[in-house]
Protein backbone atom coordinates (compact mmCIF):
# COMPACT_ATOMS: atom_id res chain seq x y z
CA UNK A 1 0.00 0.00 0.00
CA UNK A 2 2.85 2.34 0.85
CA UNK A 3 4.27 1.75 -2.75
CA UNK A 4 1.11 2.64 -4.20
CA UNK A 5 0.59 5.79 -2.41
CA UNK A 6 4.37 6.77 -3.45
CA UNK A 7 3.88 6.22 -6.92
CA UNK A 8 0.69 8.02 -6.81
CA UNK A 9 2.64 11.18 -4.81
CA UNK A 10 6.12 11.04 -7.08
CA UNK A 11 3.39 11.34 -10.25
CA UNK A 12 4.29 7.95 -11.34
CA UNK A 13 0.40 6.97 -11.43
CA UNK A 14 -1.85 9.73 -12.97
CA UNK A 15 -4.89 10.09 -10.37
CA UNK A 16 -7.52 10.53 -13.37
CA UNK A 17 -6.78 7.57 -15.24
CA UNK A 18 -6.62 5.67 -12.04
CA UNK A 19 -10.14 6.99 -10.38
CA UNK A 20 -11.50 6.18 -13.85
CA UNK A 21 -10.54 2.67 -13.37
CA UNK A 22 -11.53 2.73 -9.78
CA UNK A 23 -14.93 3.53 -11.01
CA UNK A 24 -14.72 1.11 -13.77
CA UNK A 25 -14.35 -1.57 -11.49
CA UNK A 26 -16.85 -0.50 -9.29
CA UNK A 27 -19.35 -0.67 -12.26
CA UNK A 28 -17.96 -4.29 -12.79
CA UNK A 29 -18.58 -5.19 -9.02
CA UNK A 30 -22.09 -3.72 -9.17
CA UNK A 31 -23.05 -5.70 -12.27
CA UNK A 32 -21.90 -9.27 -10.88
CA UNK A 33 -23.18 -8.18 -7.46
CA UNK A 34 -26.84 -7.97 -9.80
CA UNK A 35 -26.52 -11.01 -11.94
CA UNK A 36 -26.25 -13.17 -9.29
CA UNK A 37 -28.61 -12.01 -6.80
CA UNK A 38 -30.49 -15.00 -6.42
CA UNK A 39 -27.39 -16.98 -6.04
CA UNK A 40 -24.54 -17.79 -8.27
CA UNK A 41 -25.20 -20.41 -10.83
CA UNK A 42 -23.27 -23.99 -10.59
CA UNK A 43 -23.45 -27.06 -12.01
CA UNK A 44 -21.65 -30.59 -10.79
CA UNK A 45 -18.30 -29.08 -10.45
CA UNK A 46 -19.76 -26.22 -8.57
CA UNK A 47 -21.74 -28.74 -5.96
CA UNK A 48 -18.07 -31.02 -5.93
CA UNK A 49 -16.35 -27.65 -4.68
CA UNK A 50 -18.86 -26.04 -2.33
CA UNK A 51 -19.64 -29.83 -0.64
CA UNK A 52 -16.31 -30.76 -0.57
CA UNK A 53 -15.34 -27.31 1.21
CA UNK A 54 -18.46 -27.74 3.73
CA UNK A 55 -16.95 -31.02 4.79
CA UNK A 56 -13.69 -29.46 5.43
CA UNK A 57 -14.96 -26.41 7.33
CA UNK A 58 -16.98 -29.19 9.77
CA UNK A 59 -13.38 -31.59 10.31
CA UNK A 60 -14.66 -34.20 7.93
CA UNK A 61 -11.68 -32.99 5.47
CA UNK A 62 -11.82 -32.46 1.93
CA UNK A 63 -14.26 -34.34 0.22
CA UNK A 64 -17.85 -36.05 0.32
CA UNK A 65 -18.96 -39.57 0.78
CA UNK A 66 -19.42 -41.39 -2.82
CA UNK A 67 -23.10 -43.49 -3.22
CA UNK A 68 -21.68 -46.13 -1.17
CA UNK A 69 -21.65 -43.84 2.09
CA UNK A 70 -17.23 -44.25 1.66
CA UNK A 71 -15.49 -40.41 2.04
CA UNK A 72 -13.98 -39.76 -1.31
CA UNK A 73 -11.09 -36.94 -1.17
CA UNK A 74 -11.58 -34.34 -4.12
CA UNK A 75 -8.82 -35.22 -6.22
CA UNK A 76 -10.49 -34.96 -9.17
CA UNK A 77 -10.84 -30.89 -8.84
CA UNK A 78 -7.67 -28.40 -7.97
CA UNK A 79 -8.33 -27.56 -4.54
CA UNK A 80 -7.46 -23.56 -4.20
CA UNK A 81 -10.86 -22.97 -4.66
CA UNK A 82 -12.81 -24.94 -2.12
CA UNK A 83 -9.83 -24.40 0.39
CA UNK A 84 -10.52 -20.92 0.26
CA UNK A 85 -14.56 -21.54 0.70
CA UNK A 86 -13.67 -23.60 3.73
CA UNK A 87 -11.95 -20.78 4.94
CA UNK A 88 -14.99 -18.23 5.04
CA UNK A 89 -17.44 -21.16 5.48
CA UNK A 90 -15.05 -21.66 9.11
CA UNK A 91 -15.36 -18.29 10.03
CA UNK A 92 -19.95 -18.50 9.70
CA UNK A 93 -19.82 -17.78 5.83
CA UNK A 94 -23.04 -18.79 4.30
CA UNK A 95 -23.00 -21.89 1.72
CA UNK A 96 -23.84 -19.76 -1.39
CA UNK A 97 -23.51 -16.18 -0.16
CA UNK A 98 -19.39 -17.18 -0.23
CA UNK A 99 -18.99 -17.97 -3.47
CA UNK A 100 -21.49 -15.46 -4.52
CA UNK A 101 -19.22 -12.25 -3.22
CA UNK A 102 -15.52 -13.83 -3.84
CA UNK A 103 -16.55 -13.76 -7.47
CA UNK A 104 -17.81 -10.18 -7.63
CA UNK A 105 -14.65 -9.32 -5.73
CA UNK A 106 -12.34 -11.38 -8.21
CA UNK A 107 -13.95 -9.67 -10.85
CA UNK A 108 -14.06 -6.31 -10.06
CA UNK A 109 -10.03 -6.97 -8.61
CA UNK A 110 -9.05 -8.74 -12.16
CA UNK A 111 -10.74 -5.53 -14.01
CA UNK A 112 -8.62 -3.02 -12.15
CA UNK A 113 -5.30 -5.44 -12.47
CA UNK A 114 -5.38 -5.67 -16.28
CA UNK A 115 -6.13 -1.88 -16.18
CA UNK A 116 -3.60 -1.01 -13.22
CA UNK A 117 -0.73 -2.95 -15.47
CA UNK A 118 -0.79 -0.36 -17.93
CA UNK A 119 -0.88 2.61 -15.68
CA UNK A 120 2.26 1.36 -13.63
CA UNK A 121 4.01 -0.28 -16.69
CA UNK A 122 3.22 2.24 -19.72
CA UNK A 123 3.34 6.01 -21.00
CA UNK A 124 -0.47 5.28 -21.94
CA UNK A 125 -2.25 5.05 -19.26
CA UNK A 126 -5.38 5.77 -21.41
CA UNK A 127 -4.73 2.06 -22.40
CA UNK A 128 -5.93 0.68 -18.53
CA UNK A 129 -9.12 1.84 -19.42
CA UNK A 130 -9.16 0.02 -22.96
CA UNK A 131 -7.71 -3.64 -20.94
CA UNK A 132 -10.24 -3.22 -18.39
CA UNK A 133 -13.11 -2.56 -20.80
CA UNK A 134 -11.79 -5.19 -23.15
CA UNK A 135 -11.55 -8.17 -20.77
CA UNK A 136 -14.10 -7.37 -17.79
CA UNK A 137 -16.86 -6.99 -21.02
CA UNK A 138 -15.50 -10.11 -22.81
CA UNK A 139 -19.10 -12.26 -22.35
CA UNK A 140 -17.40 -15.46 -20.64
CA UNK A 141 -15.62 -12.87 -18.07
CA UNK A 142 -18.70 -11.64 -17.61
CA UNK A 143 -20.42 -15.04 -17.02
CA UNK A 144 -17.76 -16.77 -15.21
CA UNK A 145 -18.02 -13.79 -12.60
CA UNK A 146 -21.64 -15.03 -11.71
CA UNK A 147 -20.38 -19.13 -10.99
CA UNK A 148 -19.72 -20.18 -8.12
CA UNK A 149 -16.49 -21.86 -10.18
CA UNK A 150 -12.94 -21.36 -10.03
CA UNK A 151 -13.04 -19.28 -12.94
CA UNK A 152 -12.84 -15.92 -11.20
CA UNK A 153 -10.15 -16.96 -8.93
CA UNK A 154 -8.10 -18.04 -11.79
CA UNK A 155 -8.11 -14.83 -13.58
CA UNK A 156 -7.87 -12.61 -10.42
CA UNK A 157 -4.19 -14.78 -9.64
CA UNK A 158 -3.05 -14.79 -13.09
CA UNK A 159 -3.24 -10.94 -14.02
CA UNK A 160 -1.72 -10.18 -10.15
CA UNK A 161 1.16 -12.68 -10.87
CA UNK A 162 1.65 -11.39 -14.21
CA UNK A 163 2.33 -7.69 -12.51
CA UNK A 164 4.53 -9.40 -9.62
CA UNK A 165 6.55 -10.36 -12.00
CA UNK A 166 6.74 -7.26 -14.14
CA UNK A 167 7.74 -5.51 -10.78
CA UNK A 168 10.03 -7.78 -10.32
CA UNK A 169 12.04 -7.43 -13.32
CA UNK A 170 14.67 -4.77 -12.14
CA UNK A 171 14.29 -5.68 -8.29
CA UNK A 172 16.42 -8.48 -6.66
CA UNK A 173 15.92 -12.04 -6.75
CA UNK A 174 13.88 -11.60 -3.32
CA UNK A 175 11.31 -9.44 -5.41
CA UNK A 176 10.34 -12.69 -7.41
CA UNK A 177 9.08 -14.49 -4.05
CA UNK A 178 5.87 -12.70 -4.16
CA UNK A 179 5.35 -13.70 -7.79
CA UNK A 180 6.52 -16.95 -7.91
CA UNK A 181 4.23 -17.82 -5.18
CA UNK A 182 1.11 -16.06 -7.10
CA UNK A 183 1.89 -18.04 -9.85
CA UNK A 184 2.44 -21.34 -8.15
CA UNK A 185 -1.16 -20.89 -7.02
CA UNK A 186 -2.61 -20.76 -10.63
CA UNK A 187 -2.63 -24.89 -10.86
CA UNK A 188 -4.17 -24.85 -7.46
CA UNK A 189 -6.86 -23.38 -9.39
CA UNK A 190 -7.31 -24.81 -12.26
CA UNK A 191 -4.63 -27.59 -13.42
CA UNK A 192 -4.10 -25.82 -16.39
CA UNK A 193 -2.52 -23.57 -14.59
CA UNK A 194 0.72 -25.01 -14.83
CA UNK A 195 1.18 -23.25 -18.02
CA UNK A 196 1.81 -20.43 -16.22
CA UNK A 197 4.22 -21.72 -14.66
CA UNK A 198 6.09 -22.51 -17.81
CA UNK A 199 5.83 -19.28 -18.97
CA UNK A 200 6.67 -17.03 -16.23
CA UNK A 201 10.08 -19.28 -16.06
CA UNK A 202 11.02 -18.48 -19.78
CA UNK A 203 9.83 -14.64 -19.37
CA UNK A 204 11.99 -14.37 -16.32
CA UNK A 205 14.53 -16.07 -18.72
CA UNK A 206 13.92 -13.71 -21.60
CA UNK A 207 13.02 -10.61 -20.67
CA UNK A 208 15.27 -10.45 -16.92
CA UNK A 209 18.28 -7.86 -17.26
CA UNK A 210 21.88 -9.20 -16.41
CA UNK A 211 24.31 -12.12 -17.73
CA UNK A 212 22.82 -15.31 -19.13
CA UNK A 213 23.98 -17.21 -15.56
CA UNK A 214 22.52 -14.29 -13.43
CA UNK A 215 19.19 -14.84 -15.83
CA UNK A 216 19.40 -18.59 -15.26
CA UNK A 217 19.46 -18.44 -11.82
CA UNK A 218 16.47 -16.00 -11.52
CA UNK A 219 14.85 -18.13 -13.47
CA UNK A 220 15.45 -21.55 -11.96
CA UNK A 221 14.67 -19.51 -8.34
CA UNK A 222 11.13 -18.93 -9.71
CA UNK A 223 10.36 -21.81 -11.36
CA UNK A 224 11.29 -23.82 -8.01
CA UNK A 225 9.18 -22.21 -5.81
CA UNK A 226 6.06 -22.16 -8.30
CA UNK A 227 6.34 -25.37 -8.91
CA UNK A 228 6.05 -25.90 -5.22
CA UNK A 229 2.47 -26.30 -4.24
CA UNK A 230 1.18 -28.46 -7.23
CA UNK A 231 4.02 -30.49 -6.09
CA UNK A 232 2.76 -30.89 -2.38
CA UNK A 233 -0.54 -31.42 -3.58
CA UNK A 234 0.05 -34.27 -5.71
CA UNK A 235 2.24 -35.61 -3.41
CA UNK A 236 -0.56 -35.41 -0.84
CA UNK A 237 -3.01 -36.91 -3.53
CA UNK A 238 -0.89 -39.67 -4.02
CA UNK A 239 -0.28 -40.62 -0.12
CA UNK A 240 -3.87 -40.10 1.36
CA UNK A 241 -5.85 -40.63 -1.46
CA UNK A 242 -3.92 -43.13 -3.87
CA UNK A 243 -4.65 -41.14 -7.09
CA UNK A 244 -1.30 -40.38 -9.27
CA UNK A 245 -1.81 -36.85 -11.08
CA UNK A 246 -4.63 -36.13 -8.96
CA UNK A 247 -6.54 -38.85 -10.65
CA UNK A 248 -5.67 -37.71 -14.46
CA UNK A 249 -3.60 -40.26 -16.46
CA UNK A 250 -1.61 -39.75 -19.91
CA UNK A 251 -1.95 -41.61 -22.76
CA UNK A 252 -0.36 -42.09 -26.26
CA UNK A 253 -2.41 -42.93 -29.27
CA UNK A 254 -0.11 -42.44 -32.00
CA UNK A 255 -2.79 -43.74 -34.54
CA UNK A 256 -5.63 -41.08 -33.87
CA UNK A 257 -2.95 -38.56 -33.43
CA UNK A 258 -3.74 -36.40 -37.13
CA UNK A 259 -7.27 -36.23 -36.60
CA UNK A 260 -7.27 -35.09 -33.08
CA UNK A 261 -4.62 -32.59 -33.99
CA UNK A 262 -6.93 -31.47 -36.75
CA UNK A 263 -10.20 -31.56 -34.76
CA UNK A 264 -8.17 -29.18 -31.73
CA UNK A 265 -7.30 -27.11 -34.99
CA UNK A 266 -10.61 -26.57 -35.75
CA UNK A 267 -12.14 -25.91 -32.42
CA UNK A 268 -8.95 -23.76 -31.78
CA UNK A 269 -9.64 -21.44 -34.52
CA UNK A 270 -13.54 -21.73 -34.34
CA UNK A 271 -13.38 -20.15 -31.09
CA UNK A 272 -11.05 -17.33 -31.87
CA UNK A 273 -12.84 -16.36 -35.28
CA UNK A 274 -15.93 -15.99 -32.83
CA UNK A 275 -14.37 -13.34 -30.91
CA UNK A 276 -14.17 -10.98 -33.68
CA UNK A 277 -17.00 -8.38 -33.85
CA UNK A 278 -19.99 -9.21 -36.72
CA UNK A 279 -18.22 -12.76 -37.94
CA UNK A 280 -21.25 -13.64 -39.26
CA UNK A 281 -21.46 -11.55 -41.63
CA UNK A 282 -17.68 -12.47 -43.00
CA UNK A 283 -17.36 -15.01 -45.97
CA UNK A 284 -17.72 -18.54 -45.36
CA UNK A 285 -13.65 -20.03 -44.82
CA UNK A 286 -12.93 -23.19 -44.12
CA UNK A 287 -10.98 -23.84 -39.96
CA UNK A 288 -7.68 -24.02 -41.91
CA UNK A 289 -7.80 -20.48 -43.86
CA UNK A 290 -9.08 -18.57 -40.42
CA UNK A 291 -6.34 -20.79 -38.55
CA UNK A 292 -3.83 -19.47 -41.65
CA UNK A 293 -5.23 -16.01 -41.20
CA UNK A 294 -5.00 -15.83 -37.24
CA UNK A 295 -1.26 -17.28 -37.21
CA UNK A 296 -0.38 -14.51 -39.81
CA UNK A 297 -1.97 -12.01 -38.41
CA UNK A 298 -0.10 -12.94 -35.34
CA UNK A 299 2.90 -13.12 -36.72
CA UNK A 300 2.75 -9.59 -38.46
CA UNK A 301 2.17 -8.35 -35.04
CA UNK A 302 4.70 -9.81 -33.51
CA UNK A 303 7.54 -8.77 -36.02
CA UNK A 304 5.87 -5.05 -36.22
CA UNK A 305 6.05 -4.64 -32.45
CA UNK A 306 9.94 -6.09 -32.63
CA UNK A 307 10.57 -3.32 -35.16
CA UNK A 308 8.96 -0.65 -33.08
CA UNK A 309 10.71 -1.77 -29.82
CA UNK A 310 14.16 -1.30 -31.37
CA UNK A 311 12.75 1.90 -32.94
CA UNK A 312 11.59 3.14 -29.76
CA UNK A 313 14.48 1.97 -27.31
CA UNK A 314 16.70 5.01 -28.80
CA UNK A 315 14.72 7.69 -26.80
CA UNK A 316 12.76 5.18 -24.02
CA UNK A 317 15.43 3.14 -22.86
CA UNK A 318 13.09 1.76 -20.67
CA UNK A 319 10.12 0.37 -22.58
CA UNK A 320 7.95 -1.16 -19.87
CA UNK A 321 5.24 -1.96 -22.58
CA UNK A 322 7.44 -3.80 -24.41
CA UNK A 323 7.88 -6.38 -20.90
CA UNK A 324 3.81 -6.75 -21.07
CA UNK A 325 3.51 -7.93 -25.04
CA UNK A 326 6.35 -10.44 -24.45
CA UNK A 327 5.31 -11.29 -20.78
CA UNK A 328 1.48 -11.96 -21.49
CA UNK A 329 2.31 -12.88 -25.76
CA UNK A 330 4.40 -15.54 -24.45
CA UNK A 331 2.07 -16.43 -21.45
CA UNK A 332 -0.57 -16.65 -24.31
CA UNK A 333 1.45 -19.06 -26.38
CA UNK A 334 2.48 -21.47 -23.52
CA UNK A 335 -0.80 -21.43 -22.80
CA UNK A 336 -2.42 -22.64 -26.22
CA UNK A 337 0.69 -24.94 -26.63
CA UNK A 338 -0.37 -26.57 -23.37
CA UNK A 339 -4.05 -26.67 -24.21
CA UNK A 340 -3.12 -28.66 -26.98
CA UNK A 341 -0.98 -31.11 -24.84
CA UNK A 342 -3.67 -32.03 -22.72
CA UNK A 343 -5.89 -32.44 -25.50
CA UNK A 344 -3.98 -34.93 -27.19
CA UNK A 345 -2.21 -36.58 -24.34
CA UNK A 346 -4.31 -36.55 -21.03
CA UNK A 347 -7.60 -38.40 -19.89
CA UNK A 348 -10.29 -36.56 -19.41
CA UNK A 349 -9.98 -34.31 -22.65
CA UNK A 350 -10.16 -30.88 -21.99
CA UNK A 351 -13.27 -28.96 -24.08
CA UNK A 352 -11.99 -26.30 -26.22
CA UNK A 353 -14.58 -23.47 -25.80
CA UNK A 354 -14.91 -20.08 -24.38
CA UNK A 355 -14.55 -21.02 -20.99
CA UNK A 356 -11.67 -23.25 -21.30
CA UNK A 357 -9.72 -20.65 -23.77
CA UNK A 358 -10.97 -17.79 -21.47
CA UNK A 359 -7.14 -17.14 -19.86
CA UNK A 360 -5.60 -17.41 -23.66
CA UNK A 361 -8.33 -14.49 -24.31
CA UNK A 362 -6.94 -12.32 -21.38
CA UNK A 363 -3.66 -13.11 -22.13
CA UNK A 364 -3.82 -12.81 -25.35
CA UNK A 365 -5.38 -8.91 -24.98
CA UNK A 366 -2.90 -7.84 -22.68
CA UNK A 367 -0.54 -8.57 -25.44
CA UNK A 368 -1.65 -7.06 -27.90
CA UNK A 369 -2.46 -3.57 -26.25
CA UNK A 370 1.32 -3.92 -24.65
CA UNK A 371 2.01 -4.18 -29.29
CA UNK A 372 -0.37 -1.19 -29.17
CA UNK A 373 1.88 0.71 -26.37
CA UNK A 374 5.24 0.37 -27.93
CA UNK A 375 4.07 0.79 -31.56
CA UNK A 376 2.69 4.63 -29.77
CA UNK A 377 6.52 5.21 -28.25
CA UNK A 378 7.85 4.25 -31.53
CA UNK A 379 5.51 6.49 -33.99
CA UNK A 380 3.44 8.54 -31.81
CA UNK A 381 4.35 12.14 -33.92
CA UNK A 382 2.59 12.64 -36.88
CA UNK A 383 0.70 9.27 -35.87
CA UNK A 384 -1.81 9.87 -33.55
CA UNK A 385 -4.57 7.55 -35.29
CA UNK A 386 -2.62 4.87 -33.58
CA UNK A 387 -3.72 5.73 -30.22
CA UNK A 388 -7.30 5.89 -31.80
CA UNK A 389 -7.53 2.00 -32.49
CA UNK A 390 -7.62 0.82 -28.95
CA UNK A 391 -10.71 2.62 -28.30
CA UNK A 392 -11.95 1.76 -32.01
CA UNK A 393 -11.88 -1.98 -31.50
CA UNK A 394 -13.19 -1.32 -28.04
CA UNK A 395 -16.24 0.12 -28.81
CA UNK A 396 -16.80 -2.25 -31.45
CA UNK A 397 -16.53 -5.44 -29.01
CA UNK A 398 -18.41 -3.39 -26.93
CA UNK A 399 -21.68 -2.98 -29.38
CA UNK A 400 -20.86 -6.73 -30.62
CA UNK A 401 -20.84 -8.18 -26.80
CA UNK A 402 -23.63 -5.57 -25.82
CA UNK A 403 -26.97 -8.13 -26.36
CA UNK A 404 -24.63 -11.69 -25.28
CA UNK A 405 -23.87 -9.62 -21.74
CA UNK A 406 -27.23 -8.13 -20.84
CA UNK A 407 -28.68 -11.77 -21.70
CA UNK A 408 -26.25 -13.17 -19.25
CA UNK A 409 -26.90 -10.70 -16.69
CA UNK A 410 -30.41 -10.85 -17.20
CA UNK A 411 -30.90 -15.00 -17.05
CA UNK A 412 -28.31 -15.27 -14.28
CA UNK A 413 -30.14 -13.17 -12.57
CA UNK A 414 -33.22 -14.99 -12.20
CA UNK A 415 -30.98 -17.93 -10.95
CA UNK A 416 -30.45 -21.33 -12.16
CA UNK A 417 -28.46 -24.31 -11.25
CA UNK A 418 -28.08 -26.08 -8.25
CA UNK A 419 -26.59 -23.57 -6.16
CA UNK A 420 -29.13 -20.67 -6.23
CA UNK A 421 -31.06 -19.46 -3.58
CA UNK A 422 -34.14 -20.75 -4.51
CA UNK A 423 -33.11 -24.40 -3.19
CA UNK A 424 -33.05 -23.54 0.27
CA UNK A 425 -36.91 -24.19 0.53
CA UNK A 426 -37.25 -27.12 -1.81
CA UNK A 427 -40.24 -29.26 -0.41
CA UNK A 428 -38.52 -32.21 -2.10
CA UNK A 429 -35.08 -31.84 -0.30
CA UNK A 430 -37.06 -31.15 2.82
CA UNK A 431 -38.90 -34.36 2.79
CA UNK A 432 -35.43 -36.55 2.46
CA UNK A 433 -34.56 -34.55 6.47
CA UNK A 434 -37.04 -37.81 7.71
CA UNK A 435 -34.35 -40.18 6.51
CA UNK A 436 -31.47 -41.44 8.54
CA UNK A 437 -28.12 -39.15 7.49
CA UNK A 438 -26.71 -42.05 6.19
CA UNK A 439 -29.08 -43.60 3.80
CA UNK A 440 -28.59 -43.33 0.28
CA UNK A 441 -30.78 -41.52 -2.28
CA UNK A 442 -31.05 -42.08 -6.00
CA UNK A 443 -31.53 -38.84 -8.46
CA UNK A 444 -31.27 -37.42 -11.96
CA UNK A 445 -29.94 -34.37 -10.46
CA UNK A 446 -26.99 -36.16 -7.99
CA UNK A 447 -25.46 -32.71 -7.76
CA UNK A 448 -28.55 -30.98 -6.26
CA UNK A 449 -28.94 -33.63 -3.48
CA UNK A 450 -25.13 -33.85 -2.92
CA UNK A 451 -25.13 -29.53 -2.00
CA UNK A 452 -27.85 -29.56 -0.08
CA UNK A 453 -28.12 -32.51 1.59
CA UNK A 454 -24.60 -34.24 2.07
CA UNK A 455 -25.75 -37.61 1.45
CA UNK A 456 -24.37 -40.42 -0.64
CA UNK A 457 -25.87 -40.08 -4.44
CA UNK A 458 -26.24 -41.99 -6.94
CA UNK A 459 -26.86 -40.85 -10.51
CA UNK A 460 -29.52 -42.86 -11.77
CA UNK A 461 -28.61 -41.53 -15.65
CA UNK A 462 -25.09 -42.67 -14.83
CA UNK A 463 -25.69 -46.57 -14.21
CA UNK A 464 -29.03 -47.14 -16.34
CA UNK A 465 -28.09 -49.32 -19.07
CA UNK A 466 -29.47 -49.29 -22.97
CA UNK A 467 -30.33 -52.63 -22.53
CA UNK A 468 -32.75 -52.56 -19.81
CA UNK A 469 -34.25 -48.78 -20.91
CA UNK A 470 -34.81 -50.90 -24.48
CA UNK A 471 -37.16 -53.02 -22.39
CA UNK A 472 -40.63 -52.36 -20.45
CA UNK A 473 -39.37 -53.43 -17.12
CA UNK A 474 -40.17 -50.96 -14.40
CA UNK A 475 -37.22 -49.29 -12.24
CA UNK A 476 -35.95 -51.61 -9.34
CA UNK A 477 -35.54 -54.77 -11.24
CA UNK A 478 -32.18 -54.46 -12.74
CA UNK A 479 -29.93 -56.62 -10.73
CA UNK A 480 -26.74 -55.14 -12.59
CA UNK A 481 -27.40 -51.76 -11.58
CA UNK A 482 -26.33 -50.67 -7.92
CA UNK A 483 -28.40 -47.89 -7.85
CA UNK A 484 -32.12 -50.17 -8.88
CA UNK A 485 -30.45 -52.90 -5.82
CA UNK A 486 -30.05 -50.02 -3.22
CA UNK A 487 -33.35 -48.68 -4.19
CA UNK A 488 -34.93 -51.76 -3.51
CA UNK A 489 -32.43 -53.45 -0.92
CA UNK A 490 -31.76 -50.36 1.03
CA UNK A 491 -34.96 -48.19 1.02
CA UNK A 492 -32.95 -45.58 -0.92
CA UNK A 493 -35.71 -43.16 -2.34
CA UNK A 494 -35.62 -42.13 -6.08
CA UNK A 495 -35.60 -38.64 -6.17
CA UNK A 496 -36.84 -36.89 -9.56
CA UNK A 497 -36.19 -33.29 -10.34
CA UNK A 498 -37.43 -33.34 -14.03
CA UNK A 499 -34.42 -33.89 -15.41
CA UNK A 500 -34.80 -37.64 -16.48
CA UNK A 501 -37.97 -37.04 -18.90
CA UNK A 502 -35.57 -34.57 -20.39
CA UNK A 503 -32.56 -36.88 -20.64
CA UNK A 504 -34.61 -40.01 -22.08
CA UNK A 505 -36.13 -37.61 -25.07
CA UNK A 506 -32.80 -36.39 -25.75
CA UNK A 507 -31.17 -39.61 -25.61
CA UNK A 508 -33.42 -41.61 -27.27
CA UNK A 509 -36.71 -39.50 -28.74
CA UNK A 510 -40.05 -40.50 -28.93
CA UNK A 511 -38.90 -43.96 -27.42
CA UNK A 512 -37.39 -42.05 -24.59
CA UNK A 513 -40.79 -40.38 -24.15
CA UNK A 514 -42.93 -43.40 -23.35
CA UNK A 515 -40.33 -45.33 -21.72
CA UNK A 516 -41.15 -42.89 -18.48
CA UNK A 517 -44.72 -44.32 -18.48
CA UNK A 518 -43.55 -47.91 -17.83
CA UNK A 519 -39.92 -46.96 -15.93
CA UNK A 520 -41.85 -45.21 -13.34
CA UNK A 521 -45.21 -47.77 -12.49
CA UNK A 522 -44.27 -47.24 -8.96
CA UNK A 523 -45.93 -45.84 -6.04
CA UNK A 524 -44.72 -41.96 -5.12
CA UNK A 525 -44.87 -38.88 -3.72
CA UNK A 526 -45.16 -35.61 -5.67
CA UNK A 527 -43.94 -32.28 -4.86
CA UNK A 528 -43.93 -28.96 -6.07
CA UNK A 529 -40.70 -29.18 -7.56
CA UNK A 530 -40.34 -32.93 -7.56
CA UNK A 531 -40.63 -36.48 -7.22
CA UNK A 532 -39.97 -39.32 -4.53
CA UNK A 533 -40.63 -42.47 -5.47
CA UNK A 534 -40.20 -45.54 -3.33
CA UNK A 535 -39.62 -49.40 -4.40
CA UNK A 536 -42.93 -51.89 -4.68
CA UNK A 537 -41.40 -54.58 -6.43
CA UNK A 538 -44.01 -58.49 -6.47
Amino acid sequence: MRSFLRLCRDGVISRGPLLGLGALSLLGAALAAYGTANGPWGRSDSAAYLAAARSLAGGAGLGFPDAQGHFRFLTHYPPLYPLLLAFFYRLGGDLLATPRWLGVFFYAATIFGCGYMFLRFSRFPWLGAAAALLIGAFPMTVRMSHAAMSEALFLFLMVWAGYALLAARRAGRGSLIPAALLTGLLPLARYIGVAFVAAGFLAVLWLSEGRVSERLKRAALFAGLACLPILAWLTWTYLAAGQELAGRTFRWAVEDMGGKLRLFASLFAKGIWEWLPYHPFYPATKSRLRLAILFLAALWMAGLTFFAHRRARQADPEQAAFLLFGLFGLASMVYAVTLLAAYLFSDPIPDVDDRMLLPFYVTLTLGLLGAFAVWQSAWQSGRRWLAVLPWLAAVLFLIWWFPQNAYYVREDHAGWGVTVYAWRGSPTLQALDDLPADRPVISDNAALVLLWTGRPVYDMTATLSADFLAGQAVYGSDPSDPAQQAFCQEGAPLVLFGDLSAWLETAYGEAGRRRMETLLALPGTEYADGEIYSCELP
